[in-house]
């Protein structure tokens, strides 16, 4: 959802160039069955049956806001209902993933830059249970010089924090900076 309002802020904020240059997308989904019969070593038998089905949604939208200037907005919904049933006891699990991305990008010849983020949010809800939502958000920068006959500087900075929705069991943030030169 906030993937398709991002792209249509996008087109609204640069209505004269809102044509597509690479606008895709595409629908999955797939439905599985298992059934299991097992004998154990002291003739004990039992009975496992499981059916899922998982529908993958994704959109990408490509642009060349300028010349040198490239944006590249893309998300994901996944959802998959699943019941295993073993030994006449069921259970049904609910996984529900979104994955919204942004990449900014200019390049000349002299200045490289880039800006992206993502996000995975995944929350499992299991009959008899509470539900769990966990959350990962990466942030990545680089900014590069590249002169002429000169040595190369490039500085990169990059975020990975992971917490679960409440933030009561995990929130952990990893920053990293490193600056290189050639």
């Amino acid at each position: 959802m906030v993937t398709l309002l991002t792209l249509f802020t996008i087109f609204w904020i640069f209505p004269g160039e809102s044509r597509a240059e690479g606008l895709s997308g595409y629908l999955e989904y797939n439905y599985a069955v298992d059934d299991t019969d097992s004998v154990d070593s002291g003739g004990q038998s039992s009975r496992t049956h499981s059916d899922s089905l998982t529908q993958l949604y994704n959109i990408s939208l490509e642009k060349r806001l300028y010349p040198n200037l490239r944006l590249l907005a893309s998300g994901i919904f996944k959802r998959t209902d699943s019941s295993t049933e073993y030994n006449g006891v069921e259970n049904e699990t609910t996984t529900t993933t979104l994955r919204p991305y942004i990449n900014l990008n200019l390049r000349t010849p002299l200045y490289q830059a880039d800006a992206a983020f993502s996000r995975s949010e995944e929350k499992v809800k299991s009959a008899g249970s509470s539900s769990l939502t966990t959350v990962r958000e990466l942030e990545f920068t680089t900014l590069s010089w590249k002169p002429d006959r000169l040595p190369d500087l490039k500085l990169q900075f990059s975020r990975d924090h992971n917490y679960d929705k409440n933030r009561l069991s995990v929130d952990t943030a990893t920053d990293q900076y490193q600056l290189t030169s050639n």
